[in-house]
């Protein structure tokens, strides 16, 4: 997967494999503009996630952010994603995650859910695929509907902002 990303990404790209613990200590303080952690943090021990974004929150250069995505464990369909990989160890929700970065010294104020609708455009010349797009975006409707009147009818608050299968936050330092 490494190969494959040095071959997509510029030279300037800084591509790091290896325990994050370990990769992390050797780095120097707000020496970073970015980081993505994709489907990395589930797979985290639940008392070494505050002290992981403790410590990307240290090499993270003021203004940075952090890019996380995992499976929602807030979605109805989250037994099937988090326990559908055996490897995955803490299945995390919206609130969760955000907790984790507060505790880890984020504020809060600076963490956005990402929402991803899909894409919907009307064409005459496919009008195959633009009617499959269309009942894409309806599916996508009325999950987010059915997740919100699951948490109305449970009563569960606060509400997630997202029920997609995949959580995607950015947080900002």
């Amino acid at each position: 997967m490494l190969t494959c990303a040095r071959a997509r990404l510029p030279d300037e790209v800084v591509l790091h494999h290896g325990p994050a613990a370990a990769v992390l200590a050797g780095c120097a303080g707000a020496s970073y503009d970015g980081i993505f952690l994709h489907h990395v943090i589930e797979h985290v021990p639940r008392t070494e996630i505050v002290p992981l974004l403790a410590e990307l929150r240290r090499v993270l250069a003021p203004g940075g952010w952090l890019g996380l995505r995992t499976p929602n464990a807030s979605s109805l369909l989250a037994g099937a994603l988090v326990h559908g990989d055996i490897t995955h160890v803490t299945p995390l929700s919206e609130w969760a995650i955000l907790q984790a970065l507060e505790l880890a010294g984020f504020d809060p104020d600076s963490v956005e859910v990402l929402l991803h609708p899909p894409r919907l455009y009307w064409s005459w010349r496919a009008p195959v695929r633009a009617g499959a797009r269309f009942l894409n975006r309806l599916r996508w409707h009325g999950g987010r509907l059915l997740d919100r009147g699951v948490c109305v009818l449970l009563d569960v608050r606060p509400r997630p902002r997202s029920g997609e299968p995949e959580l995607e936050m950015i947080a900002r330092r």
